[in-house]
């Protein structure tokens, strides 16, 4: 029989000394097993670095993404998306769009991983409304999942299998 330990694992009930009215080991080995130390079946099983596989990042919300504030001042100081953000320039807006979902998008990557949150991706999309003066539908829309910040993930992935 198999129980949580304190660690969180299942251990083995015997080893910790435990007797269960199915066990049907008798009283002198559960006596014998109470003699030796109980330890959690982790630490009996030293896993070897090729078996552990590492586990993922947790989300977390987009905090570059809060404030459209804090959004601008982040393209304003990003190498792509600088010249775009200059006081009085005069750009191509189709350009400058695209740079901007570009670059957005590889920092909500960076920050939420290749599969961010709906909300997350939502939030960005307000933002960039904002700051293009554009309807945030346009980036993405929750309702089909398409847009511009959807395309680019998508292109994001792809590039990764190929």
């Amino acid at each position: 029989m198999f129980i949580h330990c304190k660690s969180g694992h299942f251990c083995c009930t015997q080893a910790a000394g435990i007797s269960s009215p199915s066990s049907s080991i008798s009283q002198q080995q559960s006596s014998e097993s109470l003699n030796e130390p109980a330890l959690c079946s982790s630490v009996l099983a030293s896993p070897t670095p090729a078996m552990s596989v590492p586990l993922p990042s947790p989300r977390t919300s987009a905090a570059t993404f809060s404030s459209v504030s804090k959004m601008r001042e982040f393209l304003a100081s990003h190498p792509k998306s600088q010249r775009y953000f200059v006081d009085g320039a005069t750009h191509d807006v189709i350009a400058q769009r695209q740079v901007v979902v570009a670059v957005s998008t590889a920092k909500l990557v960076e920050e939420c991983g290749m599969y961010p949150s709906q909300v997350d991706k939502k939030r960005l999309a307000e933002v960039l409304g904002e700051i293009m003066h554009m309807i945030p539908n346009v980036f993405f829309d929750s309702a089909s999942h398409q847009g511009y910040i959807s395309n680019a993930l998508r292109y994001c992935r792809r590039a990764l299998i190929n």
